[in-house]
């Protein structure tokens, strides 16, 4: 069984009753612009960490990229339902994101409740520097500069029948934010998780910090593989090396017949994002790698090689994958590489936005095949 089979959003950002029944080992998502892709790797990657508070807001924070002086009450509120009333000016009244799943997972249902508020600052006598935070009653104008604005972060989960996680059926934490305050609680230890990995359509890391991944790609056996899938992108590609200067941090490094040995960044972003797709699978073994836009900064010719390196590394270390895609030439390419190997299970799903909710058509692999290489119908 693997860890999800299905999967149903009821509500979460503009996702509304979504259900991906009969998930695959490799589930590629497609779409529109604005049908919900993103959103579902989201709901996902939440799901996942299900009453990790900070988690949900990191989630929520990654949307915005670098932007600076996003609020992080703003980051987690554009996780719930929005009205088409309300304003990003005023307070949010309160909104829930719910979603369930069936699968070795064990969590049945997760909800979370989200709500701002208004409070003020009020010093004690004999101890100005100590604050009571006291929420404003109704009708009430705080003292200038005393205002403070706050939100209300709960989250609850109901387990399944899965013998490792232990204690007692449903489960609740909560965690406030403060805009105005940097967050100084102590993060629990989450017990219930599922490992997850989110990999942005723009996120390229670089030579460090892919080193000690590239190190343990190698323990795996997965070399041979990965110098393939980087002398598809450039012939001439002889090794790939984890240096370190002057006994510094390692390095990745590439050797080249023409340039020699070079940083593997002067290879371009192709090579990096291929290697990183890879290198992340073996980080959430047992678990979910969610990838946006995975044919990005990859040309179609090496998509196929790229994928069946990832199927690979997805079998070999249990991980489930969710990956979205603009490109009918990826689509291609990816079913390319699967139709050889049974072992993949690829499922494709088409998200359609409507008055509804959001509809998942679904296409097994086989199906799939058909569509596009017998009647050459076009499916994103």
């Amino acid at each position: 069984m693997k860890q999800l089979e299905s999967f149903r959003v009821e509500a979460f950002r503009g996702l509304k009753n979504l259900q991906l029944s009969g998930l695959g080992r490799i589930n590629l998502l497609v779409g529109q612009n604005n049908a919900g892709k993103s959103s579902v790797l989201e709901a996902l990657s939440c799901y996942c960490h299900p009453l990790d508070g900070f988690y949900w807001l990191e989630t929520g924070l990654r949307r915005f990229g670098r932007t600076r002086g996003v609020s992080r009450i703003e980051a987690v509120k554009w996780l719930f339902p929005q009205e088409s009333s309300s304003s990003p000016l005023q307070f949010y009244p309160g909104g829930v994101v719910e979603m369930r799943s069936e699968g070795a997972y064990g969590v049945q249902n997760c909800r979370a409740e989200f709500e701002e508020f208004e409070a003020i600052r009020k010093p004690r006598r004999g101890a100005a520097a100590r604050e009571v935070v006291e929420t404003l009653i109704e009708g009430s104008v705080p003292e200038a500069g005393l205002g403070r604005r706050g939100g209300e972060l709960k989250l609850q989960v109901r387990l399944g029948s899965n013998p490792t996680l232990a204690g007692p059926p449903s489960r609740s934490r909560q965690l406030t934010i403060w805009d105005d305050k940097t967050i100084i609680k102590r993060r629990p230890k989450d017990e219930i998780l599922l490992p997850v990995e989110t990999l942005s359509a723009h996120q390229i890391q670089g030579d460090t910090a892919s080193a000690e991944k590239f190190s343990e790609f190698r323990r795996m056996g997965l070399y041979p593989e990965a110098i393939e899938i980087l002398r598809e992108l450039d012939k001439g590609v002889k090794e790939v090396l984890v240096l370190a200067e002057n006994g510094g941090v390692g390095r990745l490094y590439v050797e080249h017949q023409r340039r020699g040995l070079t940083p593997l960044s002067a290879g371009g972003d192709g090579m990096r994002r291929a290697l990183q797709i890879a290198m992340t699978v073996p980080a959430v073994r047992d678990g979910v790698l969610l990838v946006d836009e995975i044919e990005s900064a990859l040309h179609t010719s090496a998509l196929a090689s790229v994928f069946r390196l990832l199927a690979t590394a997805c079998k070999e270390h249990n991980v489930q994958l969710f990956a979205t895609t603009h490109s009918l030439e990826a689509v291609d390419a990816i079913l390319q590489a699967a139709l050889p190997d049974p072992q993949i299970d690829l499922v494709y799903y088409r998200l359609e936005r409507g008055d509804q909710g959001t509809t998942a058509v679904r296409l097994d692999e086989p199906t799939l095949a058909t569509v596009r290489n017998e009647l050459g119908q076009e499916v994103r």
